[in-house]
């Protein structure tokens, strides 16, 4: 029997025979060969014969046998599975199929946008869904800011309240002094002569409801109750006796020749007037409206009107060209 296969080289039998796969001796091969009872396979020389035993050894047995099988129970022996055998199309590419892969077959795309598997949702079915249009932020709008109070307002309603004490007071003193005949000022029947004689068309009734008018007025100003109105009435009135003035004077719209008899209810139609603009102030009775300190609208309606009355009375009462 021929020892070749205890040579630790390989056996070349034959010159020129380089490419042919001659098993080679193997301390370990051999003992691993020994206790499972089987002769380790000869090398076979080219152009030497081998018998069948030797071939199905070499060409059949090429692998390792495997360790004896350990029966588990008397007449029983174990079922191992065999091992597995991995082909070279095991590491190529998978084939396109429907069959759903294992996980740890799949194969793993690390070059996939992290940010597109986020937004990615994966149905049941396998399928992918497209992923939801994401609302667009849009800065929200600001909420509608209240305008805020002023911290203070130092001396405003001081000087208010000095406005509407001395414009009243005036109003007050010089209806008194007309309806009681005080001092140098002449009393309601004096008053109505003195109308009569400028030829106003209706002197009497004039005479007491100029008067009257300025004690009322006079009043609510320096109360500071119910001003838009009563500040109106006080604009009719100052207003009337400002033309009748201008009148009496008879130099026309020539101010530099204005006396301050004429001079004097101008200043106070101008005061009464911008009391409507104002408003009272937080030191009278109306502190709680919002007149007081923010008139707006009411206003404008109310020296519209003042305005508006004067001349009506004028008109109707007079009836004369101021300027004559």
């Amino acid at each position: 029997m021929n020892d070749s296969h205890r040579i630790d080289r390989p056996d070349r039998a034959v010159a020129g025979a380089d490419d042919l796969d001659v098993p080679t001796y193997s301390a370990a091969t051999d003992s691993i060969y020994r206790r499972a009872g089987r002769a380790a396979p000869r090398a076979i020389v080219p152009g030497q014969a081998a018998t069948a035993a030797e071939a199905s050894a070499t060409f059949a047995d090429a692998d390792l046998p495997k360790e004896p099988d350990t029966p588990t129970s008397a007449g029983q022996a174990a079922v191992q599975d065999p091992a597995p055998t991995y082909l070279p199309e095991d590491h190529s590419a998978p084939l396109a199929s429907d069959a759903p892969t294992r996980a740890w077959e799949a194969p793993t795309d690390f070059t996939t946008d992290f940010a597109a598997d986020v937004t990615t949702d994966v149905t049941a079915a396998g399928t992918t869904a497209a992923p939801a249009a994401a609302e667009p932020l849009t800065e929200s709008e600001p909420a509608p800011v209240a305008a805020a109070e002023p911290a203070g307002r130092g001396t405003t309603d001081l000087g208010l309240l000095i406005v509407r004490l001395v414009a009243g007071l005036w109003l007050v003193i010089h209806s008194l002094a007309v309806f009681f005949q005080l001092g140098h000022t002449p009393g309601i029947v004096q008053m109505e002569q003195d109308f009569a004689a400028a030829s106003y068309s209706y002197p009497a009734a004039l005479a007491i409801a100029v008067p009257s008018a300025q004690l009322a007025a006079g009043v609510f100003l320096v109360l500071g109750l119910i001003t838009p109105l009563f500040a109106a009435v006080a604009t009719v009135v100052t207003g009337w006796g400002a033309v009748h003035a201008i009148a009496a004077a008879g130099v026309g719209l020539n101010v530099f020749d204005y006396t301050e008899a004429v001079w004097l209810p101008i200043v106070l139609f101008g005061a009464s007037v911008a009391l409507q603009f104002t408003g009272p102030g937080l030191y009278s009775f109306d502190f709680s409206r919002s007149w007081a300190r923010r008139p707006l609208a009411s206003a404008w309606v109310f020296v519209v009107l003042g305005i508006a009355g004067f001349v009506a009375a004028w008109v109707f009462g007079a009836g004369v060209n101021p300027l004559h």
